[in-house]
């Protein structure tokens, strides 16, 4: 989110237009893309705490480096890098909380994983105002670069690999690191590893579309498509949309901080809902909920009011965007989830991409805010009627 949070100051700065500036937002899009589509898979052989480990050296020794660039090319250089990192991460953490929850409580777990992305935002936009203001907007590439950095110690001492991932895919040690964990959790430890199940094909993007999972597949792929543009589009611009209804700049920050405050408490009570009345039709809700929000955006112009329709818009479009990733760890099994989720990601960012760029040329031609709005409204309605139509693996 630093990278919304400054966007006004890099822009004043350089000169870009806000056309221009949307190829900044997306550039950070197009390596989380990358990242879920080529490094998540890789969690799937090497393990999800690996691949972890080494997003966040990654994020957090780039997002440093973005704080020395002096052009929009550097710019755009440093965050396709970050978003790399952040891409795997995403589908990693997601991955390994449904691999450490029980089948009753997991939809609540991952949801409540996935609150950490909205609450970071909401952090870093408590302290964006102040640090740019008095320190310029490169400290808060430095401060979020360094707090990140912070983590990596965290991860490698305490976080734990996938017991079900060591016994499943049975990688060197692989019954030593099982022990290690069930000792640490006061489980009884194993003599031996269970037999190795063949894998069914040599490549597990082929599996995401055999006969049980191709609709699913089909269907996540389109979900994070539309559903991503539609949040993106919102993360992106909201700063600058709240600043042309009149806010001040102060206050038109801290309108992404009241997004994202609605999108925690929308993650978490999404969470919790799904876990009593469904998943499917839980998401389902958040997600058109959203968008008839976001539909009806234009029709208010009260700052007050706008600020409270911000915190319901967030807690329904990201209440439902997690929880796109809690079922799609209830979709693929074990052997291919790194991939499946990663995948489904890398769908999604297609989406992501466009929704900035989208915005920036619809608001350099003088569309309205209520217009941008209802128009990113039509893709978060639609993932909201599809995913009820996903065909969820209840071996899982």
């Amino acid at each position: 989110m630093a990278v919304s949070y400054t966007a006004k100051e890099i822009s004043t700065e350089w000169s870009v237009s806000p056309k221009n500036f949307g190829f900044v937002f997306s550039a950070g899009l197009i390596g989380m893309g990358l990242g879920a589509l080529v490094l998540a898979p890789l969690a799937d052989r090497a393990g999800r705490k690996a691949l972890i480990v080494i997003c966040l050296v990654l994020m957090g020794v780039t997002s440093l480096l973005t704080s020395l660039v002096d052009s929009m090319a550097m710019l755009i250089a440093a965050r396709i890098i970050t978003g790399l990192g952040l891409g795997c991460l995403l589908a990693c953490i997601n991955v390994l909380a449904a691999e450490y929850a029980s089948s009753k409580t997991r939809n609540f777990w991952v949801s409540f994983v996935g609150s950490g992305y909205p609450a970071g935002a909401m952090l870093s936009g408590l302290f964006a105002d102040f640090v740019i203001v008095q320190y310029g907007w490169r400290m808060l590439f430095i401060v979020v670069g360094l707090l990140t950095l912070l983590v990596v110690p965290l991860a490698i001492f305490y976080l734990r690999e996938s017991f079900d991932f060591l016994l499943k895919k049975q990688p060197k040690n692989a019954l030593v690191r099982i022990n290690k964990i069930f000792r640490s959790m006061n489980m009884e430890a194993l003599e031996t590893l269970p037999q190795k199940t063949p894998s069914t094909s040599n490549s597990s993007i082929v599996n995401l579309f055999s006969t049980d999972l191709k609709r699913s597949t089909c269907i996540m792929w389109i979900a994070f498509f539309f559903c991503f543009g539609s949040f993106y589009f919102l993360t992106s611009w909201i700063p600058k949309l709240a600043s042309d209804f009149g806010f001040s700049d102060a206050l038109a920050i801290y309108a992404g901080l009241i997004f994202n405050l609605g999108s925690m408490l929308g993650v978490l009570s999404q969470g919790y809902l799904s876990t009593k009345l469904g998943i499917k039709g839980v998401i389902g809700f958040y997600l058109i909920l959203g968008g008839v929000l976001m539909f009806l955006f234009g029709l208010f112009t009260n700052q007050i009011l706008l600020l409270c329709l911000f915190a319901c818009i967030g807690f329904g479009i990201q209440g439902g965007l997690i929880g796109l990733y809690a079922i799609s760890v209830n979709v693929y099994n074990t052997s291919i989830r790194s991939t499946g989720i990663g995948w489904a990601i890398g769908m999604g960012r297609f989406g992501a991409i466009l929704g900035p760029v989208v915005g920036g040329i619809f608001i350099s031609h003088g569309f309205s805010t209520g217009a941008n709005f209802m128009l990113f409204a039509i893709p978060c309605i639609l993932a909201g009627i599809i995913i009820l139509f996903v065909q969820l693996n209840r071996k899982s």
